[in-house]
């Protein structure tokens, strides 16, 4: 009975501070900088991008769960950001993933439901895109380390895993696809543990 309060108890932190930093500026994000481009097309793209080795994806970022920090939208027309709003939109499209091995997990509540989507993936390090059925679009920007105090309520003491990723968010009632600049934190590994027990898997 501990342990599962435990769980959700973790689980519970993690919404509430990915909640929390959607309307904070703990990112040190420069809303004014011009940092994406369009060269690929409808598809923004970093100006600093630079590429991240396979290498380093096996060592830092496979076999790693990632918490979704933070969402900012990546404006067409200037290639600036700014705050994602409002909250229900927030939480439609926040998502936590773990690369295994050989597949992507995306954990989201969808229709009120917490359920998650595993599927085979490629890394291309040419442009540190991660093609998989479980995402539309997944770029990696920036990987590093990260070192933070916690928010309120959050489990962990520090974070030493960051990912600044390019992502597909939602298609506007236009038909645009509107894309966006998505954080990161590593998780620990009974927060990866928790997911899998807590949430649903999706046929």
């Amino acid at each position: 009975m501990k342990k599962v309060k435990l769980t959700q108890w973790l689980l519970c932190g993690m919404l509430f501070s990915t909640l929390l930093s959607a309307f904070s500026c703990e990112d040190d994000i420069d809303l004014t900088e011009e940092r994406f481009v369009y060269s690929n097309g409808d598809v923004p793209e970093s100006k600093y991008l630079t590429t991240i080795p396979t290498s380093y994806f096996q060592s830092n970022i496979k076999g790693h769960g990632w918490e979704m920090r933070n969402i900012y939208v990546i404006h067409a027309a200037t290639g600036t950001l700014k705050q994602f709003s409002p909250v229900e939109k927030v939480a439609e499209v926040s998502h936590h993933l773990y690369f295994s091995g050989d597949s992507l997990f995306v954990f989201k509540t969808k229709n009120g439901r917490n359920v998650y989507t595993g599927k085979p993936y490629q890394y291309a390090p040419e442009r540190n895109l991660v093609r998989s059925e479980a995402l539309p679009y997944l770029q990696i920007e920036e990987a590093g380390d990260l070192w933070r105090f916690p928010l309120p309520m959050d489990p962990r003491s520090m974070i030493n895993g960051r990912l600044l990723t390019v992502e597909y968010l939602f298609t506007e009632s236009s038909g645009k696809k509107i894309y966006g600049l998505v954080l990161y934190d590593q998780m620990a590994t009974e927060e990866v543990k928790a997911l899998f027990r807590f949430y649903a898997k999706e046929n």
